[in-house]
């Protein structure tokens, strides 16, 4: 019998032999002699990874590259002892970065025909769904052919993109670096649907409460095989991520990485299947087991024994060393600890307990925990990797920083250093370590790197301010080189011709034409700056007042006709009848529309200059007006349009240099616009024209017959002082007032003029602001104090609010803007003078 049992031990023995010898042989996880050299030699695997793909690969918010792939890749560099190193970019980077040799390992690639001839890819890791999503209200979008021309977003370089056009779907197609740019695109309402991968949507879905903005239509598109991929010579580096694959798989990690991540959906049907396919030599092995353990189980019992007693004793051993490594090490300042080779700690100092705020009495209840557990998530890899080098022999010592939680979940900084213990066999069995409480070091550390990064950010700000400033000043430069020419041209005209007057007087009627043009120039000029200044002092204000929109139009069109005379251009009008009463600022809506008039007509050389006044709306409270001006002038680049709406800015070009103007024109009128509630609206093509256009809407005024028109052409037998210290002012003004029939005294000062108002009737004044002695705001106050009837109008070149409110606030009745015409000093003697 006993040599039965003896055939059947051996027989059993034999096949445990051959089963042992198949798994072996068929294990697909081990480096051949080849492989190592190539390890040896590469020395380190440069893994490239995306910035933005997870939860496959990303780059954390501590700036480390992160995410399922980059565990794996992790995982294979310990398991196989290689250096790894992991650089972050765009796809379409990473891709070109293994082409030119730059990095060794794209760590997420789908597999594809078309890529298989570009890259070696090796085994598939994981299986990705690539669907549409659309938004939860989208109701267009059901299958793949409803996408034809729709607004799509795409990963740039993803196969959705080769897959849609094998498809014959024509899309409008948005490519972005990354998913979830896409999926933020969809959610804003940027594009109509997303094609991309069902984990990495979804990931970023739920991580952000985003779940239900969007849904997915349809069937998936493909099943995407998720690979890592070399260069095509790359064959032996492709067989060694093969083995580190399939040793992950059959340890675990693969199913554990997936777990962690996204999570597993279990079917019966995948449990079963991945059950038998595990479980099938085991299952053999331990039908063997069952078979033969009567015979052996009494001497295993005896082992068991034998080998307990060796334990028991080993432990009294380790629990006297560490009695005596506590009473050395409870002295240091630092808290001190020793984990085994499984990193379970095994010993806890006084000072390292009250660090991680672990209770005396509850100290033991943190043996034999993982080191791992008190390390934040983030730092994990980072000591796992570090212990596994000094466990592995590559480092005899550490020194590291990592974010840690104490007992109540607080985090804080520590900096650690470690080393390998050894029994008296000199066989290593834990680690030392040391760990220092570093948490006010990096608060400080943290404060000067955001300080150095605001005083960048300072000097950058800077940089542009003196920059800007150096443009400004360059601009207003260039700006007074061109106001001083505007003016002096003019004023050369008007100078020059008088001087020809003078010597000829017969030539008046020849040159008076040309001395009131050139002196209307410099008049627009200095409006021109006046109203710039206002704009940036945002001083500028409109006065509504009720007007013709007939006669409005009808002024337009007459300007327009006059200043186009000495052209070789045709105007063409396309006006409508309008009819009735408008409120608004007349003066400054003519002064827009005349400065576009005189832009179309200043910048075009040969064939037509266009107005258009036509009505959009009306109704009972507004009428809505669009006006166009178009020309086949010399047109503007798109590049100058934002320009010639800056002030001190011109169009640069020997044209446009032989054209006068301040170039500060469109830039007021743009202002006057806005404050309106309009703005100026532009289409151009250099060599071709340009159509400036605007639309504005204003109030209706009463009808026609409520409305009685006065307008008097009369005499004024009237009285006037006027004063001015500036005689040219005072000799214009009599010959003005005389027309109109009034009779002029003088006064060259506000003491003069108190003088002459206490010995003479006047039915108004004319007073200057600003004059030597005495100003014109003392004089009114003090005129008005003496108790005379007299309406006294202030006559300024200051026209600002200001000045206004003073002047009114001193007793003046109305103000005389300087310079002032024949019209408008009728105008304002029949306001007062009825």
């Amino acid at each position: 019998m006993m040599g039965n049992m003896r055939k059947i031990i051996i027989l059993i023995g034999v096949s445990l032999l051959i089963l042992f010898s198949c798994y072996i042989v068929f294990d697909d996880s081990s480096l051949t002699r080849e492989e190592k050299e190539y390890l040896k030699h590469k020395k380190e695997i440069v893994f490239v990874s995306q910035i933005n793909y997870p939860p496959f690969e990303f780059l954390s918010d501590r700036l480390e590259s992160s995410g399922m792939m980059v565990e794996l890749a992790r995982l294979m560099s310990t398991e196989f002892g290689f250096e790894s190193r992991f650089i972050n970019t765009t796809f379409a980077r990473a891709q070109q970065m293994i082409l030119n040799g730059e990095a060794d390992v794209l760590t997420s690639f789908f597999f594809s025909e078309e890529r298989n001839k570009k890259f070696n890819f090796t085994k598939v890791v994981f299986e990705i769904p690539a669907s549409i999503f659309v938004k939860q209200d989208n109701d267009d979008i059901k299958k793949l052919s409803d996408l034809h021309g729709k607004r799509v977003a795409i990963q740039k370089g993803d196969y959705a993109i080769d897959f849609i056009k094998s498809k014959g779907i024509r899309i409008d197609l948005i490519e972005t670096d990354d998913f979830i740019m896409a999926t933020n695109k969809l959610i804003k309402g940027e594009v109509e649907a997303v094609i991309g991968d069902d984990q990495i949507i979804f990931y970023y879905l739920s991580r952000n409460n985003l779940v239900s903005e969007l849904k997915v239509v349809g069937e998936p598109l493909y099943i995407g095989e998720n690979c890592m991929a070399t260069r095509k010579s790359e064959k032996i580096l492709v067989s060694i991520l093969n083995k580190g694959i399939n040793l992950a798989k059959k340890k675990g990690y693969l199913d554990s990485i997936n777990r962690k991540w996204i999570g597993e959906r279990v079917t019966f049907a995948k449990y079963m299947k991945k059950f038998f396919g595990l479980m099938l030599i085991p299952l053999s092995i331990l039908l063997l087991i069952v078979f033969v353990f009567w015979i052996w189980n009494l001497n295993l019992r005896k082992r068991v024994e034998e080998r307990t007693k060796q334990l028991s004793e080993k432990n009294k051993e380790l629990a006297l060393n560490n009695s005596k490594l506590n009473a050395i090490l409870s002295a240091s300042p630092d808290g001190i600890g020793v984990m085994n080779m499984n990193m379970e700690l095994v010993f806890i100092s006084d000072k390292l307990a009250k660090m991680y705020k672990i209770e005396p009495e509850k100290k033991f209840e943190y043996l034999n925990k993982n080191i791992t557990d008190f390390v934040d998530e983030s730092y994990r890899d980072k000591m796992m990797k570090n212990i596994s080098d000094i466990f592995e022999g590559k480092k005899y010592w550490n020194l590291s920083e990592y974010l840690v939680r104490d007992a109540y979940g607080e985090q804080f900084w520590v900096e650690v250093s470690s080393s390998l213990l050894y029994d008296d066999a000199q066989k290593p069995y834990g680690i030392l370590f040391v760990e220092r409480d570093c948490t006010e070091r990096k608060r400080i550390e943290q404060q000067l790197l955001d300080y150095n990064e605001k005083l960048k950010e300072n000097n950058r700000a800077l940089n542009e301010l003196k920059t800007k400033e150096e443009e400004a000043n360059i601009a207003k430069s260039n700006f007074l080189a061109i106001i001083s020419h505007e003016l002096r041209t003019p004023l050369n005209g008007v100078l020059g011709l008088l001087e020809l007057i003078h010597k000829d007087p017969e030539r008046f009627n020849e040159f008076f034409p040309v001395i009131l043009s050139s002196g209307e120039q410099l008049r627009v000029l200095i409006n021109d700056i006046s109203d710039l200044t206002k704009v940036e002092q945002g001083k500028l204000e409109l006065v509504e007042k009720r007007f013709s929109i007939s006669n409005f139009i009808n002024e337009i069109v007459s300007y327009a006709k006059i200043k186009i005379q000495d052209s070789n251009l045709e105007l063409v009008v396309d006006i409508e009848q309008f009819e009735g009463y408008l409120e608004g600022d007349a003066v400054r809506l003519r002064q827009v529309v005349y400065n576009l008039i005189n832009n179309a007509i200043k910048y075009t050389d040969n064939g037509f200059v266009k107005v258009v006044i036509r009505k959009l709306f009306e109704n009972d409270k507004i009428m809505r007006i669009y006006f166009e001006v178009t020309d086949t002038g010399i047109g503007i680049s798109p590049n100058d349009i934002d320009n010639i709406f800056k002030p001190f800015k011109r169009l640069d070009g020997s044209y446009t240099k032989k054209r006068y103007g301040s170039g500060i024109g469109l830039y007021i009128s743009k202002a006057i616009l806005n404050m309106m509630n309009s703005n100026i609206n532009v289409e151009s093509e250099v060599g071709k024209g340009s159509k400036f256009y605007f639309k504005l809407d204003l109030k209706r005024s009463i009808p026609d017959s409520e409305i009685k028109e006065e307008i008097s052409d009369e005499i004024f037998n009237l009285k006037a002082l006027v004063v001015d210290d500036n005689k040219i002012n005072l000799f214009v003004a009599e010959n003005m007032l005389a027309k109109l029939g009034v009779a002029v005294d003088f006064a060259e000062n506000g003491m003069v003029a108190i003088e002459k108002v206490s010995n003479n009737h006047y039915d108004f004044i004319m007073m200057d602001l600003q004059m030597p002695e005495m100003d014109g705001l003392e004089a009114t106050r003090r005129i008005l104090d003496m108790g005379k009837d007299v309406k006294i109008f202030a006559m300024t070149a200051n026209v600002y609010k200001d000045d206004i409110q003073k002047a009114l606030n001193a007793g003046m009745v109305d103000f005389c803007p300087k310079p002032f015409t024949l019209s408008f000093l009728k105008s304002l003697l029949s306001r007062h003078f009825k």
